[in-house]
């Protein structure tokens, strides 16, 4: 909902779903999965996660 409200229309929200899962759900650790969201087609939405993720200097902890 709260990315509706700020005017993400329907595929940026689907790619930033998709992404979250890759990173969180598919059993792959950090790298690998950075390394196949790097390789499908995104937006500069999800190039920020993926540049938040590569520049973290202490690491991003695993959602539960």
């Amino acid at each position: 909902v709260g990315l509706r409200r700020n005017g993400f229309d329907a595929r940026q929200r689907a790619a930033i779903k998709s992404s979250y899962k890759t990173l969180f759900k598919s059993g792959l650790n950090t790298s690998k999965a950075l390394e196949q969201i790097k390789g499908e087609e995104h937006g500069s939405e999800v190039a920020s996660i993926i540049d938040f993720f590569e520049q973290s200097q202490r690491g991003v902890t695993a959602h539960r």
